[in-house]
């Protein structure tokens, strides 16, 4: 099976390296800041932006049932950049208001993304 021209198992030693990535990079971050909370955060952040960003380069081929591998990819990778910055902002601020709203506003954000993408010409 092939994805935009890229192999499944491509994508999965892509997304592997990602996800170690990510994980380096969130713990350079407890490094500087001495949170624990602060790794799950930037892992989130991290792999939810690689994820959002490899949407585009996946196969948009629909099944004519649910949605493209796209779709679901780039839907994952909002909703998980969206959780980290929530948790990363309450982290600093402990406002339980403003991660409310940072979560709401990347639902709606993913929501209206999808409406925008499928819509029928």
């Amino acid at each position: 099976m092939s994805e935009g021209g890229i192999s499944s198992r491509t994508w999965a030693g892509l997304t592997a390296g990602a996800f170690l990535i990510s994980i380096a990079l969130a713990l350079m971050v407890y490094y500087f800041t001495n949170d624990l909370a602060n790794i799950l955060w930037t892992i989130l952040i991290a792999f939810g932006a690689y994820m959002a960003v490899s949407s585009v380069l996946r196969s948009g081929k629909e099944s004519g049932f649910g949605p493209s591998d796209s779709d679901v990819t780039v839907i994952a990778g909002v909703i998980l950049l969206g959780l980290g910055i929530a948790g990363l902002s309450h982290s600093y601020t402990h406002s339980v208001l403003i991660t409310a709203v940072i979560i709401i506003l990347v639902v709606a954000f993913a929501g209206l993304a999808m409406v925008v993408k499928n819509r029928n010409a």
